[in-house]
C-alpha cells in the first residue's frame, strides 16, 4: 500500500519544499513510501496528521530505476494535518 500525491498546492508545504530544493522536486503521481519510517497506510496517515515535522520518502514515477534508492527523501515542517490537505494525498493499493 502506498499513498500517491495527486497534486501539489502552490501555497503548501510541498510547493515550498520544491522551490527551496529544485533538484529534489516532488510532483503529482509520486508515491509516498514512508512517513517517519512508517510504511503502512494507517500509520502513514497518523504520522501526517500528528506531527509538525515529518520525514517523507517518495518513489518518483519518472525515475528510470523506479526504486526507493532513486527517490527523493524529504524532511519538511508542516502544521498538523496540513500536509495531507495541501498535497491531496490519495490512498492507492498496489
Amino acid at each position: 500500500v502506498t499513498l500517491e500525491v495527486s497534486c501539489v498546492d502552490t501555497g503548501g508545504v510541498l510547493a515550498t519544499w520544491n522551490r527551496e530544493n529544485p533538484t529534489k522536486v516532488v510532483r503529482a503521481s509520486y508515491k509516498l513510501l514512508a512517513v517517519n519510517g512508517q510504511s503502512k497506510k494507517t500509520a502513514m496517515l497518523q504520522a501526517l496528521a500528528g506531527n509538525c515535522v515529518v520525514e517523507l520518502i517518495f518513489l518518483s514515477q519518472d525515475s528510470p530505476a523506479k526504486s526507493p534508492a532513486a527517490s527523493p527523501k524529504a524532511s519538511a515542517q508542516a502544521q498538523q494535518a496540513g500536509l495531507k490537505r495541501q498535497a491531496s494525498l490519495e490512498a492507492r493499493q498496489e
